[in-house]
């Protein structure tokens, strides 16, 4: 995972987004450990996608690596790019893509996901990701969240559709009227 410098004056799609995530109430422990948690299954799935296996991995969170390897076929997927960050200066905003892959003939762009429930703004930040890698290039035909698993399951794939960007545009205008620093 990246951890590089945003350029400045820029906004992370997820920044955006985060007025309307939920997570506001919760206490900072809780989404610090919950931040770590997917920093760490993150690094687990780069791993596996770059086939140089993973290293240091918490047992506290196998449930989460068994889940993502029963989705992970590497016979089946062409990577086409990982952890990559875009950018889109008409909107100066940029995100933080985990894959971008060829499978079953279709460009797919994938997200992982450990929280316990799906998030009401994961759609906008689908649409908004699409709309990142398409204008960086890539002709995005699918939109799938990986929601991996706790107790080691299948993982629910969740699929969005490109419309939701015209909504985090809406989102990001808020943001800029009553959250922007």
């Amino acid at each position: 995972m990246n951890d590089e410098e945003i350029l400045p004056g820029y906004l992370r799609v997820t920044e955006v987004l985060s007025p309307y995530s939920g997570y506001g109430s919760v206490p900072k422990v809780i989404l610090d450990a919950a931040q770590e948690k997917g920093k760490n299954i993150h690094r687990y799935a780069e791993g596996q996608i770059k086939g140089i296996g993973s290293w240091d991995m918490c047992d506290d969170y196998q449930g989460y690596y068994d889940s993502f390897d029963k989705w992970w076929k590497p016979k089946e997927m062409e990577v086409i790019c990982t952890e990559t960050r875009f950018y889109c200066h008409d909107h100066r905003i940029t995100g933080q893509m985990d894959l971008i892959m060829k499978h079953e003939g279709k460009v797919k762009l994938i997200d992982f996901k450990t929280s316990c429930k799906e998030n009401k703004i994961w759609p906008l930040q689908g649409g908004a990701y699409h709309h990142l890698a398409k204008k960086n290039g890539y002709e995005i035909e699918e939109i799938i969240f990986i929601h991996l698993q706790k107790d080691g399951k299948e993982p629910k794939l969740l699929h969005y559709h490109s419309h939701c960007f015209q909504m985090f545009l809406k989102c990001l205008d808020l943001y800029h009227i009553f959250f922007k620093k």
